[in-house]
């Protein structure tokens, strides 16, 4: 089982991942290098998981609602990048 947190300052979003073999993936990805931001919801069956995608040129990378830091970063999401919806929205 993956295991996520998601962490922002004014640099940018860090996603960091404990996999299964218990190693340590990261990403980070600088504010004025996204792209495009896609909010979806994936059916689960038993309940819906709220997920986006941040797009940085032609990669993609997804966090979900489940990750530690999420409601933070969603709520600094209109702050660093013009545009984007609030939470509410």
């Amino acid at each position: 089982m993956l295991r996520g947190a998601i962490l922002h300052d004014d640099q940018g979003l860090t996603r960091a991942l404990s996999l299964d073999d218990g190693s340590l993936s990261t990403i980070a990805i600088k504010w004025q290098d996204v792209t495009s931001i896609s909010a979806f919801k994936r059916d689960l069956f038993s309940y819906d998981l709220i997920c986006m995608v941040i797009r940085v040129g032609t990669l993609e990378f997804e966090f979900d609602e489940e990750m530690n830091g999420w409601q933070s970063a969603i709520e600094a999401l209109p702050k660093y990048l013009p545009g984007a919806p609030s939470p509410a929205e």
